[in-house]
């Protein structure tokens, strides 16, 4: 672990700084809306330190029912903790770190892209009986505010112009994400424009 704040009296005495990092990691890059505001879940083991847990991704990668995200910006920014832990440089130096370690192969296009294939193959037929239950919502006959992405041409009309949508989404993002994660410093750095004020 690289950042780790103020060891005495700080944060980092609480809570896990690399498994925070590498939480802002994978939902900044899936851009998951819910992280660190909705379905947000910590945990302790006993004599350990506070952990956020990875889970609930149906607001991920350009899903989030009320409006498109594209590959661009970081949302995280604007979440509680977040929003704070990011004002550590030492934080946002493990965040960098985090990132591109887990570029290398965990989230590499080249394992996501091979995940998601494994997954539909392991799926096989189920893929079609999820289909037959659920199929109408690639129908854009009956829109709905619950079933469906506004506005509506967001909607796919087939499992596979969905499963290439997540790939599309995971390229992209990465593809900026790997230009513009250094961009989280200036949120911990004293801005160049800063009026000097002389008291």
């Amino acid at each position: 672990m690289r950042g780790s704040g103020d060891r005495l009296k700080g944060y980092s005495r609480y809570i896990d700084i690399a498994e925070f990092a590498r939480y802002f990691v994978i939902n900044e890059f899936f851009e998951n809306m819910d992280a660190g505001r909705f379905s947000t879940y910590y945990y302790k083991d006993v004599r350990g330190k506070v952990k956020p847990v990875v889970w609930d991704f149906n607001n991920g990668s350009d899903n989030y029912i009320y409006f498109s995200t594209d590959e661009n910006g970081f949302d995280m920014v604007q979440s509680p903790w977040f929003g704070e832990m990011l004002r550590d440089e030492l934080f946002v130096d493990e965040v960098i770190y985090q990132y591109r370690a887990l570029r290398k192969d965990i989230l590499s296009d080249e394992n996501l892209n091979r995940m998601i294939d494994e997954t539909i193959a392991y799926l096989g037929d189920a893929v079609d009986r999820n289909y037959d239950k659920y199929g109408y919502v690639f129908l854009l006959e009956q829109v709905d505010d619950i079933n469906y992405l506004s506005p509506v041409e967001r909607n796919y009309t087939s499992y596979e112009e969905s499963v290439q949508q997540l790939k599309d989404q995971i390229r992209d993002r990465g593809r900026w994400m790997d230009r513009n994660i250094e961009t989280l410093l200036q949120y911990c750095r004293e801005s160049r424009n800063a009026l000097k004020r002389n008291y």
